[in-house]
């Protein structure tokens, strides 16, 4: 007997292709299966370098489902943060790992976050799919000259009083800070709507302005889901997270619808309670609009 293995040697994998969806709390991934790996390694690096995932090698199948920890004890509203990178490798049966794989990372607001200069709102307006179906139909437009004009000076002074007063960690505040906003922007020239419904899956209140009859979301408090991202200014048409974490128009294959809107508020019909906290928004507000 020679010693030789009767089955034909198996090729090496090639560079893995890595698709993912994402929630509020993981990002699921999934590849291809290749026939000579005996398992797969999934690395993720949040701002430490590469490490590896998962506890053992995945045998079970090609996906991973990777949940960000926490280096304190106090809950994190934004899960992922806005640095999670992952690329998933085979390993063969010698538990040699192959070639590293397509990268995924989230950067779900890439190019439209803190939009906070007129250069970068002109260029965030000139994307917008002007086919894209309309939620507003006979909403209230602004030509883009004077949205651009005036959206930085308005935009400067509400998120200034987010960053100053509220701890995205511990409160979201998007309801009453959509509903300041709304009320302050129509008032200075900006007709602005309240939207609610989610980002992504989970309950959130955000904004919704026409320019030049395109929709934008306009959102005041994205950094309670992905920290330092505020304020978000983003085309209705372009919010989808394509497979590899970013923003797209037109998606195609696995995606993550990023905003959803069930129900849009006129300003005019928008009123705070008699609450304590509620009244705390209301004097804000009418402190924006004094100035």
């Amino acid at each position: 007997m020679s010693g030789a293995s009767d089955s034909p040697e198996l090729s090496p994998c090639p560079p893995l292709h890595v698709a993912a969806t994402f929630s509020e709390k993981n990002i699921s991934l999934s590849w291809d299966s290749c026939s000579s790996a005996h398992a797969y390694n999934v690395y993720a690096d949040w701002g430490k370098g590469f490490e590896r995932a998962n506890f053992k090698p995945i045998t079970s199948g090609t996906r991973f489902v990777f949940f960000r920890t926490s280096d304190t004890s106090r809950f994190e509203r934004a899960v992922k943060g806005h640095s999670v990178t992952l690329y998933a490798v085979p390993v063969y049966d010698s538990s040699i790992e192959g070639e590293k794989g397509s990268i995924v990372t989230t950067s779900y607001f890439k190019g439209f976050e803190t939009v906070l200069s007129q250069e970068k709102c002109k260029r965030i307006i000139k994307t917008a799919d002007p086919e894209y179906r309309k939620l507003l139909p006979k909403g209230q437009s602004i030509t883009a000259d004077k949205f651009i004009r005036a959206y930085v000076r308005l935009a400067i002074r509400v998120h200034d009083i987010y960053k100053n007063k509220i701890d995205p960690s511990n409160a979201g505040a998007c309801v009453p800070f959509s509903t300041v906003a709304a009320k302050y922007f129509t008032a200075k020239g900006i007709p602005c709507y309240r939207a609610q419904g989610s980002f992504i899956a989970e309950f959130h209140s955000f904004n919704l302005v026409i320019v030049d009859t395109k929709e934008y979301i306009l959102d005041f408090t994205s950094d309670q889901f992905i920290p330092n991202t505020a304020p978000v200014l983003i085309p209705l048409s372009h919010c989808f997270i394509d497979s590899t974490g970013q923003p797209v128009n037109n998606p195609r294959g696995t995606f993550t619808v990023m905003y959803r809107i069930n129900q849009i508020y006129d300003p005019k019909h928008l009123n705070f309670t008699k609450t304590k906290d509620a009244q705390w928004y209301q004097e804000m507000l009418d402190s924006l609009l004094r100035e």
